[in-house]
């Protein structure tokens, strides 16, 4: 049996992309697979998975990406994996090691890290571009010494192949069998939804000022970015019609869904937003309710592609609005365009397409002479 070590320092240990799809995926395929995190909580089992913290739980941004390094390669070392599958731009240190000790490495990469810097408040506004800009060099030389990237978006796949070759994108779609029990006929009540990380660039000013003018009552999921934006947001006027729910685990999550007539995700216009592929989304058509998205070109081609939202222009909370009240006056047309969204994903856009690519390339990555016997054979015949 081929043992398989994820590692992360930043995400919890049971991260939807990280635990919940790859993990337990490679884990029902018969990989010994350990989960490592830094989280100091104990050890344990769950869906056939070892999940392990190493000894290190640092209380600030700072410190975990000046000190982790030492603490996740000893951790990682003694799992002793054929396969070491990596999660945080801050590990790359940590993937060039294991490579210099003749491991197989992977580093997964979830965002457009670099441009994702330019927006970074907490990185002072003159510093931004030049980090951005050392942190890409570094990124392309670390790419070249990796056994393979895997990449969340198309997107982010160009800006590797300008570095390598042994890239694969393998998208954070929806489990279908996480909305297999959700009802088929939706609430029709004017309950919308928003599930994700709450802050100002996801334009939560705009939402909230949004269900004021539209007077609809909103289900929001997620943690703030900081206290401040957590205060400066509970003291607007359209706030009374949001219901704040805090973190959320998935059970809750899916329950909110099911009680939702429209799902939200008008994230502002940043470079790093244009091109990605927010979750969000893909389970909001998962559970059968239209979408309310940014008018990005990206997300065009998904939701008005498959006749299943409506896209706005997310700076404009008057926009944003009207197509709530759109919505919500027309539930025919949102009910249609609530099982197109389904049906997209039953067809294209879920997990179970995905898995096929990692479980692909894990076996490529094990075996590559015999992959590549299978190729020629292919070509053969």
């Amino acid at each position: 049996m081929n043992r398989v070590c994820h590692v992360t320092s930043v995400h919890p240990r049971y991260d939807v992309r990280i635990f919940l799809k790859e993990c337990v995926s490679l884990a029902k395929a018969g990989y010994e697979v350990t989960l490592l995190c830094a989280d100091n909580l104990p050890a344990e089992i769950r869906d056939g998975v070892t999940i392990k913290s190493v000894d290190y739980f640092p209380s600030g941004r700072i410190k975990r990406i000046l000190g982790a390094k030492k603490a996740i390669l000893k951790g990682a070392l003694e799992i002793d994996a054929d396969i070491y599958h990596l999660h945080d731009p801050e590990l790359l240190p940590v993937a060039r090691s294991l490579k210099k000790r003749g491991k197989i490495v992977i580093f997964d990469s979830h965002e457009d890290v670099p441009r994702q810097i330019l927006n970074k408040q907490w990185i002072p506004r003159p510093l931004r571009k030049i980090i951005s800009y050392i942190f890409e060099m570094y990124e392309k030389r670390s790419a070249q010494k990796i056994d393979h990237i895997i990449t969340a978006t198309p997107y982010i796949e160009t800006i590797f192949r300008e570095s390598t070759d042994q890239v694969t994108t393998i998208c954070n779609f929806p489990k279908i069998s996480e909305f297999d029990d959700l009802p088929e006929v939706k609430n029709e009540s004017g309950t919308i939804c928003y599930i994700g990380g709450i802050t100002q660039n996801r334009g939560i000013f705009q939402l909230i000022k949004a269900i004021e003018t539209a007077q609809i009552e909103l289900q929001l999921c997620g943690d703030f970015e900081s206290e401040k934006l957590k205060q400066e947001i509970t003291s607007l006027a359209g706030f009374k019609y949001a219901k704040y729910h805090g973190y959320l685990n998935r059970t809750d999550i899916i329950k909110i869904l099911s009680e939702s007539s429209i799902g939200i995700v008008t994230l502002l216009p940043t470079q790093n937003h244009l091109n990605s592929y927010p979750i969000k989304m893909f389970e909001y058509m998962a559970a059968g309710i239209p979408v309310i998205a940014s008018d990005f070109p990206l997300w065009r081609e998904v939701i008005e592609g498959n006749h299943c939202g409506v896209c706005v222009d997310p700076l404009n909370a008057g926009k944003i609005a009207e197509a709530i009240t759109f919505l919500t006056e027309n539930p025919r047309l949102s009910s249609s365009m609530g099982s197109n969204g389904r049906k997209a994903i039953l067809e294209k856009y879920n997990w179970e397409n995905e898995e096929k690519k990692l479980l692909h390339l894990y076996a490529q990555l094990l075996n590559p002479v015999s992959m590549l016997k299978s190729k020629i054979d292919s070509v053969v015949a």
